[in-house]
């Protein structure tokens, strides 16, 4: 998306990894969430319990990290500093743009 209403599809977001009975070498099915802090910056969450990265307003895609457990939210607050909530009501931080995360304790 540039403005909101012209939207184009991205085609060039690495397989999904994982044995072969869990994941088949393809795209994630499904972006659970998605998060741009400025026109170039982004991250998404994805099915296969991957968190991806844009620098370049979402022209090309590198996988940051690889979770234990899924990601249902996502909202990253700067470059570099970023929560997500997993699949098990877990709230996760990061300071370093996703590449690793804290679980955050709730009380």
């Amino acid at each position: 998306m540039t403005d909101g209403s012209t939207w184009q599809r991205v085609v060039n977001i690495p397989a999904a990894q994982g044995p072969p009975e869990e994941i088949t070498k393809r795209l994630p099915s499904d972006l659970t969430s998605v998060s741009f802090v400025n026109d170039k910056d982004g991250w998404v969450a994805a099915d296969d319990k991957t968190v991806l990265h844009s620098n370049d307003g979402g022209a090309n895609w590198e996988v940051v990290s690889r979770l234990s457990n899924g990601i249902r939210a996502l909202k990253f607050v700067s470059e570099t500093e970023g929560w997500a909530l997993d699949v098990e009501g877990r709230l996760l931080y990061t300071i370093d743009a996703g590449r690793s995360w804290i679980v955050h304790s709730l009380p």
